[in-house]
């Protein structure tokens, strides 16, 4: 009793020309300890009906996107082959499996940062050998973590002995880094720096290198010559001759320290 309403869009379906397939394929996966299970996804174009695939180690499979475990070590070239009504093309990635006998794992590790003022947060990477399946840290301040790659931050100053033990099932490995992570106490940051020569010709471009210690966050430059720079290391150019007093400001929560050298650069 309301009435009727129509809607139309226009050229809303455009059938593609038809095209023999180009077969593509990745898997989710490529390395590691049999029995590997691999989960190989097609990326075809060209709108296939039919999929061969030869995994390399004597199977086949026609399903689009298969699972397949490789049991025995070794590299394995996999081969798509992509068809539809229009033809077929195939793709081969040599040796893109790389299947390897079961060991123990090798424990290592690394940090972003080692030595700093607390509280020190430190992104841990593991770096262990062997595909491990689990990991037991021990940041050596009374605190472990079973993540793979955990953030720890340290809240305290000291010296402190770092472990990592990882695990498969064939057995495991312990890495131990005797004070490995330095914390300090914070405290005012003390300016100091240097230039790569401190007389040259105009123009002249001068390396100046941060050597402050305390652990500053922020840097402020004054060349001498109007200008100024908030990068730690900068690089400046003198154009104009003249004698160049250089000051550098820097800064931390704890507070700022300034040093100044008169007179440093003679531009000629």
């Amino acid at each position: 009793a309301q009435g009727s309403n129509t809607a139309v869009q226009a050229g809303y379906i455009k059938p593609a020309v038809p095209v023999i397939p180009t077969a593509a394929f990745r898997g989710n996966i490529t390395a590691g300890p049999t029995p590997l299970a691999v989960q190989f996804t097609d990326r075809s174009t060209g709108y296939p009906k039919n999929w061969l695939w030869d995994f390399g180690d004597g199977t086949t499979s026609t399903v689009r996107s298969p699972l397949h475990t490789y049991t025995a070590a070794g590299n394995y070239t996999v081969t798509l082959t992509a068809t539809n009504t229009q033809g077929s093309n195939n793709l081969t990635q040599n040796a893109y499996i790389r299947a390897s006998t079961p060991v123990v794992p090798t424990a290592t590790f690394t940090g972003n940062v080692t030595s700093g003022p607390t509280p020190l947060a430190v992104q841990f990477r593991d770096r262990s050998l062997g595909y491990p399946k689990n990991w037991s840290w021990d940041f050596g301040d009374g605190t472990t973590s079973t993540a793979q790659n955990p953030l720890h931050t340290y809240p305290a100053a000291g010296n402190y002995t770092v472990s990592l033990t990882a695990t498969n099932a064939q057995g495991s490995n312990t890495m131990t880094r005797a004070a490995y992570i330095r914390t300090s106490i914070p405290v005012i940051p003390t300016a100091a720096f240097i230039a790569n020569r401190t007389s040259a010709t105009a123009p002249a471009g001068i390396q100046f290198t941060d050597r402050s210690t305390g652990y500053p966050k922020n840097w402020l430059w004054d060349f001498g010559d109007g200008s100024t720079s908030v990068i730690r290391s900068p690089v400046h150019v003198y154009s104009a001759t003249g004698n160049y007093s250089v000051s550098l400001s820097v800064t931390n929560a704890q507070g700022t320290n300034v040093t100044v050298k008169t007179n440093y650069l003679r531009i000629g």
